[in-house]
């Protein structure tokens, strides 16, 4: 077990997470601040997803068949930077909803980053639960961050700041090792039939209505509906003390 390389990987790990969600509580008030509709608001909060669905599971089959790990975790860093530099040159809508889509590919990444992170590790459940807290910890203290950025910064703070993670864990993640596969590949057919298990589908459908409860909520409309309350509440203060 290489100390350095796994400190070397939770710091990619860190600045992977934390760009993509830094600007989150304040996305959809500045996506409406452009114009966007509430459809297209709709649009820019559920492409991560849809972009998730669509990708990660081919990406995780081709990076198994070709065994290049390394490569598919300095893609997703790559798409994490470009999607900071797509939010922080577009002032339009359409470009809002491309940036959002690209943070979505980055993310269909991550399927290979654990992996390549457990690999590392001797014991399964050590790099699990370590992979989960650097997962967290990047979503959580970010997010908190984010809105401060953007409060004292500007609007477009926080789109600075995913550039700036994202290029910090792109140099990083060229300096990971790659660790030889120590399994074979799974085929279609073993595949398909690990996709009919009962635990399998019960799982996929738990998480399913997670993400729905997640990101049709809290990640998109909920911060619109907060910046309006407060807005309001805000104004009233505003009225009264002038009063």
């Amino acid at each position: 077990m290489n100390k350095k390389q796994i400190f070397l990987f939770i710091i990619a790990i860190l600045c992977f997470w934390s760009g993509q969600y830094i600007y989150v509580p304040t996305l959809t008030p500045y996506a409406k601040s452009i114009g966007s509709s509430v459809y297209m608001i709709g649009l820019i909060g559920g492409s991560y997803g849809l972009m998730q669905f669509l990708l990660r599971l081919p990406i995780g089959i081709i990076s198994d068949i070709t065994g290049k790990r390394k490569l598919n975790v300095i893609s997703g860093m790559l798409c994490v930077l470009l999607s900071g530099i797509c939010f922080l040159t577009s002032s339009a809508p359409i470009g809002i909803l491309v940036a959002r889509m690209m943070a979505g590919v980055g993310a269909s990444f991550w399927v290979v980053f654990t992996v390549m992170f457990h690999s590392k590790f001797r014991s399964s459940d050590k790099a699990i639960g370590m992979l989960s807290v650097c997962q967290m910890s990047g979503v959580t203290f970010s997010t908190l961050l984010g809105g401060w950025i953007s409060q004292n910064m500007g609007q477009k703070a926080p789109f600075v700041a995913t550039v700036v993670l994202g290029s910090l864990g792109l140099v990083l993640s060229l300096f990971l090792t790659e660790d030889k596969a120590e399994r074979e590949p799974m085929k279609l057919k073993e595949l398909l039939e690990t996709g009919k298990e009962k635990a399998v589908l019960f799982i996929s459908l738990t998480g399913l209505i997670y993400q729905f409860v997640s990101f049709g909520s809290a990640y998109v409309f909920t911060p619109l509906v907060a910046n309006a309350y407060f807005g309001h509440i805000r104004t009233l203060f505003s009225k009264t003390s002038g009063q």
